[in-house]
């Protein structure tokens, strides 16, 4: 089947990739080769309302070149912080900091940069992503990053590389000269001509690789890979990038994510690399910060020749996939949603999942004891998610994505296994839907708590059985989703310094509510979201949505002071969270989404107990080293306190839990357990407390 895919033309997808495969690492995601076996806070700032050109760049060139050859110019646009935006953006991997320069060195050589006094953080990598046989001994050496600094300085590189910049500024962009190295051909979208660039690279004969990049993607093939494409006669640059362009958009818009927003949707405009190595896990896989197209798969060479097809839909839909409904089994599952898609824009004539309508019609044929999802082909899988788009149409899935950003913007709880992730997931699309969706689960072999099943009746019974949505030309829309519109605005907080904990203000403004095509919305609620202690470290923010109901969350920084609180550090010391004594009596709690320290598995790692006068347990928390610290959110957050209790934590580790004391300098402590009374609601440090023994 993976060899009629390999020679398959547009329309691209007469059988599916073989099963793909999690590849030795545990995070790469790979599409399989022939034979193989299948095996929180809002990070935009509302007031910088994201423009149609949100990246910050200098006039001029991408790349410029010395008469010579030696010295080459860079515009370093300011694209942010690729790894903060996977983050606010609520997708699987991050996507890539790193910006071309057209240069290579070999291990040994130097390089002379020269970066403006004005310039914002600046970076410099070298490196390879992949093994490359001619390279570093055929190892996998990645890419090394160093700071830069004002001026000229010499950079010796200690490893064969292709170099790069980074720019993680959103608001400044800057331009760097390299010398050093070797020159590379580059093919730059918008500036450069596919004359131009062959007549480079016939030039430079001994240039080992060739850069090629568009607005949304960029890459770098190997010579020979460039060749071949070249001899096939199938060197299209423009079409090949604006191709790859049109991917990158059509993925953000199953996703619901938009240059045009401006919280939790709006979408960064950090690339995505693509590296080309000899050879790697399966035909093509995604990983943090790059996909991986291989020239032993002929991956690399069907990419540039413009005929990736399902495969950069794939890949590239692993950095998207949305962990909250990603359940151990279905990371080859859920990134072929927004493949799917791609899929029917190009070939509407032909769906993909009509080729395995039998094998779906089989499965749900079988009774509620036979069935058993987990067990099913990844195919057969999909067929559930497939089925809500054809149900509620092609404006479903945007629209659960940003309930899912929405959640993960103001520190919502995430679930922590597959039984909370499918129980979450049939309370978000019912929501979505407008419809109780439990009848669809339970054809589809999903158990569903009685918690759940009683929340979905709140919402209309389905009219039609849309499980039996099997073949396309058969397809019954229960209810179409209103058109994905997303709310905008603008906020503003002066109100100062915010204490760890406080929840709301009312100095927050809200204004210039629209949406992005122009409609209508409104303020639902606004607050203070705190996370830890710091310049910048909250915000204040606003939930506001348009007439459909669709959400959008805005935010500004805000600076947080301390006050009464004790902070979690698990794994080398790592923030976990805080429990803190806020203004009107109540405790104040959060988590992140990290396991406190996953070398103690199943062992109490944390502990946290309010005792009254009386010696008797009020409140208590466990945590274990492989859990975030959601239990003891759940029972402090909220909860009231009183002058005279005692507040008793432990930790696994000495000096694992900080007091702070009304300043944003933490007190450490190298015992494992800590006694405070609460006096005048402040934490002060006690020797005992009562017992009721």
């Amino acid at each position: 089947m993976l060899n009629k895919y390999l020679d398959s033309s547009a329309r691209g997808l007469a059988a599916l990739v073989a099963a793909a495969v999690l590849a030795s690492t545990g995070s790469q995601l790979a599409i399989a080769q022939p034979g193989m076996q299948p095996s929180s806070i809002v990070g935009q700032t509302a007031n910088d309302t994201a423009a149609t050109d949100a990246v910050a760049r200098l006039d001029g060139p991408l790349l410029s070149v010395s008469s010579d050859g030696k010295t080459s110019t860079v515009r370093v646009d300011g694209r942010g912080d690729a790894r903060s935006s996977k983050v606010t953006e609520n997708r699987q991997m991050s996507h890539s900091n790193l910006q071309p320069t057209g240069r290579f060195v070999k291990s040994g050589q130097q390089l002379a940069i020269t970066v403006p006094e004005d310039s914002p953080a600046l970076q410099v990598g070298i490196g390879l992503e992949g093994p490359y046989s001619a390279y570093n001994g055929g190892a996998a050496v990645g890419v090394k990053l160093a700071e830069l600094k004002a001026g000229e300085q010499t950079i010796t590189a200690d490893r064969d590389g292709i170099v790069f910049l980074t720019n993680i500024s959103t608001t400044a962009g800057a331009k760097v000269t390299v010398s050093g190295g070797s020159r590379l051909p580059v093919w730059v979208q918008g500036e450069s001509t596919q004359a131009g660039f062959e007549a480079d690279f016939k030039t430079l004969s001994d240039a080992p690789f060739a850069t090629v990049i568009g607005e949304h993607y960029f890459a770098d093939f190997q010579r020979r890979t460039v060749e071949k494409v070249q001899a096939d006669k199938k060197l299209n640059l423009q079409k090949t990038v604006a191709e790859l362009d049109q991917v990158w958009g059509w993925t953000n818009e199953v996703y619901g994510l938009s240059e045009k927003a401006v919280g939790t949707a709006y979408k960064t405009p950090s690339r995505i690399y693509i590296s080309s190595p000899d050879s790697g896990a399966g035909l093509a896989y995604a990983t943090e910060g790059k996909l991986s197209f291989q020239v032993s798969t002929g991956a690399a060479a069907r990419l540039l020749s413009g005929n990736g097809t399902w495969a950069i839909w794939h890949e590239t839909g692993h950095t998207y996939q949305t962990t909250q409904y990603k359940g151990s089994n279905l990371t080859e599952v859920t990134v072929n949603i927004s493949a799917l898609a791609i899929q029917g824009k190009i070939d509407p004539l032909h769906p993909r999942m009509d080729q395995d309508a039998e094998a779906i019609k089989k499965y749900l044929g079988l009774s509620a004891v036979e069935k058993d999802y987990t067990a099913a082909s990844q195919m057969v899988q999909l067929g559930l998610f497939d089925g809500l788009r054809r149900a509620f149409g092609p404006n479903f899935y945007p629209s659960l994505s940003q309930a899912y950003r929405v959640d993960n913007a103001l520190g919502v709880s995430q679930p922590k296994d597959d039984a909370e992730k499918w129980n979450l997931f049939a309370l978000k699309t019912s929501k979505v839907a407008n419809r109780d969706l439990t009848p669809y689960f339970t054809a589809w072999g999903i158990e569903l708590t009685d918690q759940t099943k009683n929340a979905l009746k709140a919402y209309p019974a389905l009219k039609n059985e849309i499980w039996k949505n099997v073949l396309a030309k058969d397809t019954v829309v229960e209810n179409s989703v209103p058109t994905y519109d997303v709310p905008t605005g603008k906020i503003s907080y002066t109100g100062g310094t915010v204490s760890l904990g406080q929840t709301s203000s009312a100095n927050i403004t809200v204004s210039a509510l629209s949406t992005i095509a122009g409609g209508t919305s409104k303020v639902v609620r606004t607050g203070i979201l705190t996370t830890k202690v710091g310049v910048r470290a909250g915000i204040a923010y606003a939930v506001i949505e348009n007439p459909s109901g669709v959400q959008e969350v805005i935010s500004t920084p805000v600076d947080v002071n301390a006050g009464q609180a004790l902070e979690f550090h698990g794994y080398a010391s790592l923030y976990r969270g805080y429990l803190a004594l806020s203004a009107n009596s109540a405790f104040s709690a959060y988590g992140n989404a990290s396991q406190a320290n996953a070398l103690y598995p199943h062992i109490e790692y944390y502990t946290a107990e309010l005792r009254g006068a009386d010696g008797k347990t009020v409140y208590r928390a466990s945590v274990k080293g492989d859990e975030t610290i959601a239990s003891l959110v759940a029972a402090f957050n909220g909860k009231s306190y009183s002058n005279g209790q005692y507040l008793i934590v432990t930790s696994k580790e000495p000096s694992r839990i900080y007091r702070y004391n009304d300043t944003n300098t933490p007190i450490k402590n190298a015992s494992t357990t800590q006694i405070f009374k609460i006096t005048d609601n402040k934490l002060v440090p006690a020797t005992s407390a009562p017992s009721s023994n």
